[in-house]
């Protein structure tokens, strides 16, 4: 498509009103915002952007051996009584699929909601035991919502294909991978996902404010780009 029908993400709608499923805004827990006054300037330029609606995403995973569900719940208690704003936050987190992975099965999940469980691995490998993992999130009763699949240099087109064809699982977009945050392999399997109708659901998976302000002048959609990720926005808005 021609550039000059391209527009920047600031320039349409589709952050007016929007629910972002994926982001790291809990202060001082992982790899994120580090306190209350990063996340407070952070939280204050989403609603500048017309975002209403942010879930809460920590990590769980082996290193962080803090973050289980009664730890994060409180910590999102005192987040909520610091942060000030319009936006509506709902806590979840983010799962590793790691050693540690089963045991954080068996114990209270932070899902999505009570039907979708938001999980990743590594960048350049797959757990031994992926599969059976993902068999027993489905026997825990949940749908795996794996976070932005793009960034997998193992994992084919294909077998990410396999896993959301066959296997059940749902697929989450980076918004900032269109941006080429993450690379620009990234950046070309995030368009053509997206194109193909791949994705669920859109995230905004931040860590920091300065990326991601640069990644969205970076962002320029088509139409048809716009309509594709406009349903996925829906998509978010439906799991509350």
């Amino acid at each position: 498509m021609f550039k000059f029908l391209r527009k920047n993400i600031d320039d349409t709608s589709l952050l007016q009103g929007a629910t972002d499923v994926h982001s790291h805004l809990l202060s001082g827990v992982d790899d994120g915002f580090p306190d209350y006054e990063s996340s407070q300037e952070a939280v204050d330029h989403l609603e500048g952007l017309g975002i209403k609606h942010i879930v809460l995403t920590p990590h769980v995973m082996e290193d962080l051996t803090l973050n289980r569900a009664d730890y994060l719940k409180g910590r999102f208690q005192e987040f909520e009584s610091k942060i000030h704003t319009s936006i509506q936050f709902h806590l979840a987190a983010e799962y590793m699929m790691d050693a540690a992975f089963e045991d954080r099965l068996n114990e209270e999940i932070l899902g999505l909601d009570n039907e979708h469980i938001l999980v990743e691995t590594s960048y350049l490998s797959a757990p031994p035991n992926l599969y059976d993992l993902l068999y027993q999130i489905t026997l825990k009763g949940y749908v795996p919502v794996i976070a932005h699949p793009e960034r997998y240099v193992y994992m084919s087109d294909e077998e990410i294909n396999h896993l959301r064809k066959d296997l059940g699982c749902e697929l989450q977009m980076n918004m900032m991978s269109l941006a080429g945050i993450y690379g620009r392999g990234a950046s070309k399997r995030s368009l053509n996902f997206l194109r193909d109708g791949w994705y669920t659901y859109i995230g905004s998976d931040i860590h920091q404010l300065s990326p991601f302000i640069h990644a969205l002048k970076q962002i320029k959609l088509g139409s048809k780009e716009q309509k594709a990720i406009r349903q996925l926005f829906e998509n978010n808005q439906q799991l509350f």
